[in-house]
């Protein structure tokens, strides 16, 4: 008798504990599957890519495809609406691959960046400046881009955006040309669609998604984006900031004055 209470005891035992597993089995899959990210380089589609400008403050930027020596690209670049004697050479002109958009160079009025990719699993990068030529080589498995300068809101407007998208990436950090040091590494990043939101400019409103990019570093950037839901989705307003600044994701969002959308 105390043995067959004893098995039937067992039993009750093991059918609590699937019990409690058919409980929390589909929650713990659901949380696995609310944590996967989808790797951006499958998710870019540079179809959707079209000729833009943009009204950056007193400069225009310029998102335009191209070709160098039969290679097609994308030239992503600003200058000046108002040139003058002093804000003449204020440009900043990128060049991506136009299906991978990986940078291929970087040219400012003190100097350029080029990148190479002929050898697998690395990157060899040369800085020419007025007065060195520096030659870096990186070490990467994956594609790695640019989040400085006007080629930063290229990736963004070549993704098939919704809320809730989660992604993850790696992109260039380096202070050359922006001042004259050779260092240059490589920040990891997350990517998440984190909601909806409407931008006002002029006398129209326009209906956006908020995409936020965080370096996981702290050698990177923290980059908030209120993109057109409309592709190529282009970057209304936006939080640009160094995560080694204080209080990085409470500065003023910038808005753009305006813009001609790609027809």
């Amino acid at each position: 008798m105390q043995i067959l209470e004893k098995a039937k005891g067992f039993q009750a035992g093991v059918k609590r504990l699937f019990a409690s597993l058919l409980i929390t089995m589909p929650c713990l899959l659901v949380a696995q599957q609310q944590e996967r990210s989808t790797p951006i380089g499958s998710l870019i589609n540079p179809s959707q890519f079209k000729e833009t400008f943009i009204y950056w403050g007193d400069d225009l930027l310029v998102l335009v495809p191209d070709s160098i020596n039969n290679h097609k690209v994308i030239r992503a670049f600003h200058t000046p609406l108002n040139p003058t004697s002093k804000n003449d050479k204020n440009y900043d002109n990128d060049v991506l691959d136009f299906n991978t958009l990986r940078p291929l160079a970087k040219h400012m009025t003190n100097g350029s960046v080029y990148y190479d990719y002929s050898e697998r699993g690395k990157v060899k990068i040369k800085f020419i400046s007025p007065t060195d030529s520096i030659n870096k080589v990186l070490f990467t498995k994956d594609n790695v881009y640019n989040l400085q300068g006007p080629a930063s809101i290229v990736l963004t407007a070549c993704l098939p955006l919704k809320v809730g998208l989660k992604s993850k990436f790696a992109a260039f950090v380096s202070e050359f040309p922006y001042s004259q040091k050779y260092e240059s590494s490589i920040a990891n990043y997350s990517l998440e669609v984190i909601g909806e939101d409407k931008v006002p400019i002029k006398d129209k409103i326009y209906d956006t998604y908020v995409v936020e990019i965080n370096a996981e570093e702290t050698n990177g950037l923290y980059f908030k984006q209120w993109v057109t839901k409309k592709a190529p989705h282009i970057a209304l307003k936006f939080i640009y900031a160094s995560k080694k600044k204080p209080n990085y994701r409470e500065r003023k969002p910038y808005v753009v004055r305006g813009f001609i959308p790609a027809s």
